[in-house]
């Protein structure tokens, strides 16, 4: 875990680095072509941020924050990580570790069975159903209020509906929880 983080650390410590670093040369140049040349010799850079310090406040700090950044991953690596003469050793076992790996298995990765389904009789079944739903419905909203035979004979229905319906949910319901393992 400390390796993942370490390795975060140092991409973005990197990158701050590598961006403050250009922006201050950047920063140098627009000063002068001589700053611009001599922040490439050692210590002309801080000098130089020192010097025009309103330019080159920002640039500088975010090189250092990145420095910072760098270093803050070298400390919370192990300590046999921080010689960096291991670190090769364990890289290259690292590599020979992953390179053994069956790929499936290299990211976790393993086939997985084939996804039940419904039939497609039970597909026919269900939009019959559907339709017959609809149906029901209608009927049910044109029902008169004090019709009560129309209401017993649409409650019968609505319940033979009910029970032919049944099973073909508990199954779409089992398919649907199977394929979501």
């Amino acid at each position: 875990m400390f390796v993942a983080a370490a390795t975060l650390l140092l991409l973005v410590g990197c990158i701050f680095i590598v961006f403050g670093g250009l922006w201050l040369v950047t920063c140098a140049f627009t000063r002068s072509v001589w700053w611009g040349l001599g922040i490439f010799v050692p210590l002309v850079g801080l000098v130089y941020a020192l010097v025009d310090w309103s330019r080159a406040k920002w640039p500088f700090l975010i090189t250092v924050l990145g420095g910072g950044l760098v270093g803050g991953a070298i400390a919370i690596l192990p300590p046999d990580l921080r010689d960096f003469q291991k670190l090769h050793v364990f890289v290259e076992h690292r590599q020979a570790e992953i390179a053994s790996t069956p790929p499936p298995e290299r990211i976790g990765v393993r086939t997985p069975p084939p996804l039940p389904s419904l039939t497609a009789d039970e597909k026919d079944h269900l939009a019959r159903l559907q339709k017959r739903e609809a149906d029901l419905v209608a009927r049910k909203a044109a029902l008169q209020p004090g019709d009560a035979p129309a209401t017993e004979a649409l409650t019968r229905e609505i319940a033979e509906y009910n029970q032919e319906l049944q099973p073909l949910l508990e199954r779409k319901k089992a398919v649907e929880a199977a394929s979501r393992k």
